[in-house]
């Protein structure tokens, strides 16, 4: 990978680079400081360069090598969305723009997959629009948001490994599963025991928002995965199922 000698601000963004990778301090804290480099290598003649049989432009061989080793975060960072804490990686503008290259796109992929799943959990949150503002998705800080195309690469990884699942044909709405429908079965039936509701009768608005559920993950959880979970414990003969005149009577009875 080359560039020219002639431009200075050329020379500046990859001596900040090596600076980078190198794990030391940056020469300049000004026009050549870290926060700076993705602006400074825009201008950046495009040569090329190739990795893994991937050619690349000289702006994606910089974001490979940061990803490889694990970026270097100087100056402003995101620390927290609301109550949750941000990882690491959020505040690397690379991680933001899907990588051409394939063992680094796998772990660009994977970590992106863990950060929706522990978000949407501790955030009680079930559905994700593509098209719908999403926290996770944008960085205020470092002024990077998810493509359309990196937003469904990740969604549809979590949905080939059964932790999420397409709404819609059009694949514009995903269910989040951050416990797969066998662990929320599960967790209901713990539930039924600890609260010495064996043979009992409750209505599912109960279970979802009664006083018995508060405090628990069952609480606020979504209608569609927890009728999932119920005939799921139905097929198995713990639960049984009642439908009332309305979506507000139905109820069921476990046998635990």
């Amino acid at each position: 990978m080359s560039c020219s000698k002639s431009n200075p601000l050329i020379s500046i963004a990859y001596a900040d680079y090596f600076h980078l990778f190198s794990g030391l301090e940056p020469a300049s804290t000004t026009i050549g400081s870290p926060s700076h480099f993705s602006i400074l290598l825009t201008q950046i003649p495009h040569s090329n360069d190739t990795i893994g049989g991937t050619t690349l432009t000289n702006q994606a061989v910089c974001d490979q090598k940061v990803l490889e080793r694990g970026g270097s975060s100087r100056g402003k960072e995101m620390q927290k969305l609301g109550d949750f804490k941000l990882p690491q990686f959020f505040n690397y503008p690379p991680y933001f723009t899907l990588q051409p290259v394939r063992d680094t796109r796998e772990k660009q992929v994977q970590l992106w997959k863990e950060l929706i799943l522990d978000y949407c959990r501790t955030q009680n949150i079930f559905v994700i629009g593509l098209e719908d503002e999403f926290p996770l998705f944008t960085n205020q800080v470092i002024e990077r948001s998810l493509s359309h195309e990196a937003k469904g690469t990740f969604l549809s990884a979590l949905v080939s490994e059964g932790r999420a699942e397409w709404i819609d044909k059009g694949h514009k709405k995903c269910l989040i599963l951050w416990h797969r429908i066998q662990d929320w079965a599960d967790i209901i039936l713990r539930f039924v025991k600890e609260t010495g509701l064996e043979e009992s009768v409750m209505t599912i608005e109960e279970i979802r928002s009664g006083i018995e559920s508060r405090g628990t993950e069952l609480h606020g959880m979504d209608r569609t995965v927890l009728m999932r979970a119920l005939r799921l414990l139905e097929q198995k003969g713990k639960a049984a199922i009642f439908k009332g005149s309305s979506a507000d009577d139905e109820g069921v009875k476990f046998s635990v």
